[in-house]
């Protein structure tokens, strides 16, 4: 118990300075100076969890994942502090981290580390960030913001990217509206170039019962592969 660890403790000093003597000052609650002290290091621990120097030394990955674990979550506080170390990030090294946490079903703290990618080094965003990011988006904060990430980007890869991980959230949302105005929006920006979109289409018609319109999705999505096997000259 908490007070019988404080006596144990006040008995070990007086073993190892024994012409000392310890007196309690008269109304001095021990019991409030030790939750003090507990609390107080408590607070310092946290710190250096947040600053990253508590858990994982010069490995950022460790770093990550022990703060990540232990649900404080300042993702973004340990790359900057990284950064501000002299330290080098390595994206490569970001995207394993990434896909270790989307094991854990850890999308907050992967949304954070895609965010600061996207921040500090647009110029090296690859597609398959800018999908990873709309799919998290998707799951964290929604259709909305999903749509309102899309409608911000600006280079055909990530547009072409982050089209599909929104285009499955209308077919699960079994939205026909939304979906078939998407996919007509992408067609004309030259986006629908793989089977993938025309496949998630042929999805939402099989669930909902529209069974007509399938064999036109399938034209539509062969007639667009041959165009891209045999271009016009």
């Amino acid at each position: 118990t908490p007070k019988a660890t404080r006596t144990h403790t006040l008995r070990s000093v007086s073993k190892k300075f024994p012409k000392m003597q310890f007196k309690v000052p008269v109304g001095f609650n021990l019991s409030r100076f030790h939750r003090f002290a507990l609390s107080q290091s408590y607070s310092t621990n946290k710190a250096k969890l947040i600053n990253g120097s508590y858990s994982g030394g010069g490995d950022l990955k460790k770093r990550i994942l022990k703060v990540v674990s232990s649900g404080v979550n300042p993702t973004r506080s340990v790359l900057e502090n990284w950064v501000d170390e002299g330290r080098r990030v390595c994206l490569n090294e970001l995207r394993v981290i990434i896909r270790q946490l989307m094991k854990r079903r850890r999308f907050g703290p992967d949304l954070e580390i895609l965010n600061w990618m996207e921040t500090r080094h647009s110029s090296q965003m690859s597609p398959y960030d800018y999908a990873r990011k709309q799919e998290l988006t998707v799951k964290e904060h929604g259709r909305i913001e999903a749509e309102r990430y899309f409608e911000s980007l600006t280079s055909t890869v990530s547009l072409k990217a982050a089209s599909l991980p929104l285009l499955r959230c209308y077919v699960e949302e079994r939205s026909t509206e939304k979906v078939e105005a998407f996919m007509l929006k992408i067609s004309k920006l030259g986006l629908a170039l793989s089977p993938h979109p025309f496949n998630e289409m042929t999805k939402l018609y099989k669930a909902t019962s529209q069974y007509q319109k399938v064999p036109s999705v399938n034209s539509a999505n062969e007639t667009k592969q041959n165009d891209l096997k045999c271009p016009l000259l």
